[in-house]
């Protein structure tokens, strides 16, 4: 069964084997929170993701944790361009949450939903509650 954590905090603080960027199908890390992952892992994990690039929206290309501790990291487009999405963090958290709840783990035990934002934790944990999943 999958277990799904709440948390507020910064992603690359997580305990967990590896990470998910909401990435553009051509691999770019620029700002935002592909920014800090960057910043964190080097330049070498833009490389690997653009090497993979075009990633399909709906599919995902994982590189190395480069310098972080995490084992991988998960590029998983949202967007073809790289562009701020500006999805409402409700609608977002919704999308998310569903997913997660309908999701047919077989080996992911496992997912964080993390942020710096208590904007998008309140979301993460309205749509939580909202879809009848069992608490957190």
């Amino acid at each position: 069964m999958l277990t799904v954590e709440i948390r507020q905090g910064s992603l690359l603080e997580a305990d967990a084997e590896a990470i998910v960027n909401a990435a553009n199908s051509q691999g770019w890390m620029g700002g935002g929170v592909a920014g800090a992952i960057k910043r964190a892992a080097g330049r070498s994990v833009e490389e690997e993701a653009v090497a993979a690039a075009p990633i399909p929206i709906g599919s995902a290309a994982v590189t190395s944790g480069g310098k972080t501790r995490f084992r991988g990291i998960v590029h998983a487009p949202t967007m073809e361009q790289p562009a701020v999405g500006g999805v409402p963090k409700a609608a977002a958290a919704a999308a998310m949450c569903n997913v997660l709840r309908t999701f047919p783990a077989r080996r992911l035990q496992r997912v964080i939903l993390m942020d710096l934002d208590p904007d998008m934790v309140a979301a993460w944990r309205k749509a939580w509650t909202a879809q009848g999943a069992e608490r957190l």
